[in-house]
Parts: C-alpha cells; sequence; structure tokens
C-alpha cells in the first residue's frame, strides 16, 4: 500500500503542471495540499476569483472536519465526491476531467479539487462576488414605476425577472458564447407565449456565433441579428427590469449575457423602440398622446434639415412673402451654403455629444450647456450661419432625443446625412425620393424573420391598437 501513494502523488502533480502549462504560468494559480483520510489532495484555486473565507469557512473547515474525525472509517475515494456534496450542501457541484473545461471552471471562479488516482476533479463554486448594488438605470429615466435596474451579475438579473414573473411556464436556458474566452448567457420565455419557430431560430444564431469572445450585449447582438449594414437595430437593449418582463409578456425571448447590465429583447418591431413603461404608467390616452408625439420626433429628426436646405434651395416660391423676405435677409450674408451649414452644425452636435459622454459628469454639463450657446451665438454673430439654421439643428437635436431607447436615436442621427445630400441635389424630389426609399428599407427588414415594420407592413388593424395607440388595459 504504501508504494502506490508516491504514484498517485505523481499522478495529481502532473494535472496540476497540465493546468498551469495550459494557463501560461500565470501567478494567479494557487495551490494547497490538502489531507483527506492520508491522502494527499491538492486544491487549486485562481487568487482573485475566489472568495478565500468563503471556501475557508465554507469548504476547508467542513471537509477536514469530516473526513479527518476519529470516529469515521476509511472511505473509498470514489464515495469521496458524494461526501463532500453532501458536506458542502451546493448543487452546483461537479467533476470535470479535460484540462481545458477544468482551466474554465477555475476563470469562473471555481476551486478544483484533485484527489490521487481519481481521473476526474472535483469542481466547487466559490466565486468572488464583488457587485454593483441594484439602482436605476441612467439611460431609461421613467416617472412613475420600479427604480431598479439591472447589474454585471447573470444571477442578479435573472432574479430581477423571476421575481416579477410568476408564470408556471417560465423557461430558462444556459447558453456560453465565444469559442476560446466562454461567456455566460442566459435565454429566458414564456412556452405557452413564445413563437417557437422564433425560439429554434435565436438558439441556431447563438450556437453559430464562432467569435473567440463575445464581452459585450452589443457583440452578441451584432452576431445574431439579421442585418448588419442598418442603422435601425433589430434587437432592443434595456436596462429595465419592468421593460424585460412586459415583454416577456407579450411571448418575446430575453438574452442576457454574463458581466453586463443591458439584456437583449427578440424579436422587435420599429414601433417597439418608441414605447416606455411611462405609457403604462399613466392614464390610457396620456400614453397614446405622448407616443405619438415620440413617433412624430422620428419624421422631425429625420426631414427637418432636409426639408429646410429644399426649401431655401430650390423652392422658395412655397414660403409666404414675409418669411421668405426674412430668411433673404439671414441667409445673404452667409458664406456657406444651407447643405454646408446644416453638415456642419449636425457635425458639431454630435462632437458635443460625444464630450459631454465620455468627460466627468459636472464637467459634461458645463460643456454641454456653455459649449452650446457658445458655439452657437458665435457662429451667428460671425456671419457663418444663419439662425434659422440652429433653431433646425436644435429641434432636430431634440426630436433624435426623444426616443426612450438611445440605439434609436443614434441611428436616426445618422441617417439624416443621406436625407440632406439628395435634397441638396434634387430638392423636394429627392426628399420625396429618401423617404420613400427609407419605407421600403423599414418594409424589407426582418427581426428574426418576423417583420419589423409591423403592424404596418404586413398591415395589421388590430396591431395598430398597441403601436400607435396604446391600448386600455
Amino acid at each position: 500500500m504504501p508504494s502506490k501513494r508516491p504514484s498517485s502523488t505523481y499522478d495529481i502533480n502532473i494535472k496540476v503542471d497540465l493546468i498551469k502549462k495550459a494557463m501560461f504560468q500565470s501567478d494567479d494559480i494557487k495551490t494547497r495540499t490538502l489531507y483527506i483520510q492520508e491522502m494527499q489532495c491538492i486544491c487549486i484555486y485562481l487568487d482573485s476569483m475566489v472568495d478565500k473565507s468563503s471556501f475557508e469557512k465554507n469548504v476547508f473547515d467542513p471537509i477536514l472536519h469530516f473526513f479527518n474525525s476519529e470516529h469515521l472509517k476509511l472511505i473509498h475515494k470514489s464515495d469521496i465526491f458524494h461526501r463532500i456534496s453532501s458536506i458542502i450542501q451546493s448543487a452546483e457541484i461537479k467533476t470535470e476531467q479535460k484540462t481545458q473545461d477544468i482551466v474554465q471552471s477555475l476563470k469562473h471562479g471555481n476551486l478544483v479539487l484533485l484527489i490521487p488516482g481519481e481521473k476526474k476533479a472535483i469542481i466547487i463554486p466559490v466565486p468572488n462576488t464583488q457587485n454593483r448594488a441594484i439602482a436605476e438605470p441612467e439611460n431609461e429615466k421613467i416617472i412613475k414605476g420600479p427604480r431598479d435596474g439591472f447589474t454585471e451579475d447573470l444571477n442578479t438579473n435573472v432574479f430581477l425577472l423571476q421575481k416579477r414573473n410568476k408564470h408556471e411556464n417560465l423557461v430558462i436556458k444556459n447558453f456560453t458564447v465565444g469559442r476560446k474566452a466562454q461567456t455566460e448567457a442566459r435565454l429566458l420565455y414564456i412556452e405557452d407565449l413564445v413563437d417557437h419557430e422564433v425560439l429554434k431560430e435565436v438558439i441556431r444564431r447563438i450556437r453559430n456565433i464562432k467569435a473567440n469572445k463575445i464581452q459585450s450585449s452589443g457583440e452578441l447582438e451584432e452576431h445574431i441579428e439579421d442585418n448588419s449594414y442598418t442603422v435601425f437595430p433589430q434587437v432592443l437593449t434595456t436596462e429595465r427590469p419592468d421593460r424585460a418582463q412586459a415583454y416577456l409578456s407579450e411571448g418575446k425571448i430575453v438574452l442576457i449575457l454574463d458581466e453586463n447590465p443591458q439584456v437583449l429583447v427578440l424579436p422587435i418591431t420599429f414601433f417597439s423602440f418608441y414605447q416606455s413603461p411611462d405609457d403604462y404608467n399613466n392614464r390610457w390616452f396620456l400614453g397614446t398622446f405622448f407616443r405619438i408625439i415620440r413617433l412624430v420626433s422620428f419624421i422631425i429628426a429625420i426631414i427637418l434639415p432636409s426639408l429646410y436646405i429644399s426649401v431655401v434651395s430650390f423652392h422658395t416660391e412655397i414660403l409666404p412673402l414675409g418669411l421668405l423676405y426674412a430668411l433673404r435677409v439671414q441667409t445673404e450674408f452667409v458664406p456657406l451654403t444651407p447643405f454646408w451649414e446644416a453638415i456642419t452644425m449636425q457635425v458639431v452636435l454630435e462632437l458635443l455629444k460625444e464630450a459631454s459622454i465620455r468627460l466627468p459628469s459636472p464637467i459634461a454639463q458645463t460643456i454641454g450647456v456653455v459649449g452650446g450657446l457658445v458655439i452657437g451665438t458665435a457662429v451667428v454673430e460671425a456671419g457663418l450661419v444663419s439662425n434659422v439654421m440652429i433653431v433646425v439643428i436644435a429641434l432636430t437635436a431634440i426630436a433624435s432625443f426623444v426616443a426612450p431607447v438611445n440605439q434609436m436615436g443614434t441611428g436616426v442621427r445618422l441617417l439624416a446625412f443621406p436625407f440632406m445630400i439628395l435634397s441638396n441635389t434634387f430638392g423636394f424630389l429627392g426628399l420625396t425620393a429618401s423617404f420613400t426609399l427609407l419605407i421600403i428599407h423599414l418594409c424589407k427588414l426582418k427581426s428574426f424573420d418576423r417583420p419589423y415594420f409591423y403592424p404596418l407592413s404586413p398591415l395589421d388593424i388590430n396591431g395598430i391598437k398597441d403601436s400607435f395607440v396604446r391600448s386600455k388595459k
């Protein structure tokens, strides 16, 4: 019997060396010897990924106290796994044999226990959970309703949804995305409400992702959406659990990625991006009014600069004489054409927006207010841009920020540029052609093989009830 112990010890030392080699001898790898009934076992963990106080109190101490007690008879090593499972009382304890799987377990904050003579390693979860507290999302403010928001912790996000959803047919499926740096994901849906054809397509696309790593929900969205060459998002991202829960109740699918506070909702329609939880927290006619205002803002944000360019450059005859005279007076000494006025001010607007996002909050507010006022006043007084153009760009910017989901607002501002180019070339003909092409594009667009412009294309009168008009519930 004593002659076999060095061989077993040597076997697990070889396993330890293989694991360290697979992780390029990282200094974060720590090992610890643990004696279980005269067997020299080795524990491996990543120092930065585990909660050391937790595994001392909840793993090491119970195991040593149980197995090394005097009244306990010798246990065969094949039974040690079952005994450890009962001692620690964790349903997540499992075994892994392949070195690659063990390495992945270490990276997820697990403790790996190697027993002499055993090919499989025991995986014990003891992750270091340093999570951000649940707080209201900064990007999706509402007046009425709950104030909690998703965090970077996957289990917390699933909990926030399950707490709201008491439906007995709620299904949660686990996935990993990324071939090398595997990231955990959860797919949630309600079995008797979901479109199973869409569900199969979503699962197929997730499993077909070939990227080595997926670190953000934006990357995941790009890999599974129907068309990556459009400014219109085909997947809705939200940080609000109440919003995600509402879509679950409508038969949508929610996809949660670990380490990301934004969850994905799919399939989705164009009109969903102009709906807000506040629509359902107010009386139905107030919700309907503000929803229509948001949809009108979409049209304003796209066509207002183009309309100004078309009128001033080509079709001044449609203006009343007084308004035409005022425009002529203001633009007579402006060196830039209306097209270049609009392009310049749109670029300045985007620069101010990007600067306010990247800077700390107190400085960002100063840049946004003072920068806008100073630049706007300065360019008008210098005669570079007319007052009317400042008003047009300001209204365009406000209209683009009305969208409750930032994804759509950004795409709308980008879409205004080709509209301005065609309007500067062909006037009202170019504006009409641009808008026609936009509607055709929206009608052809799909979200997981479902029409993106529903209920207008295909036309469904009943579907309009909760698209343009907030349905009375």
